[in-house]
């Protein structure tokens, strides 16, 4: 991950599928990375993060966070 000084970025991301909408939201501070995934009912995904955490999801809301690399 880029290092930042003292700014916030945030982005985001959707996709309608047959579902319905799957979402991410990323937030990069100084601290670190948030992220937060939605996903619609029947459906499953595998979130991954820069410091190469991967963890399978299902339906719901999911947040996760990856701090700054040094």
């Amino acid at each position: 991950m880029p290092a930042h000084r003292d700014r916030r970025e945030r982005h985001r991301a959707r996709h309608d599928c047959p579902y319905g909408t799957i979402s991410c939201e990323w937030t990069i501070a100084e601290s670190g990375m948030t992220t937060t995934v939605r996903l619609p009912g029947g459906t499953t995904g595998r979130v991954i993060l820069p410091d190469g955490t991967a963890t399978d999801v299902g339906p719901g809301v999911h947040t996760f966070t990856c701090p700054a690399s040094q």
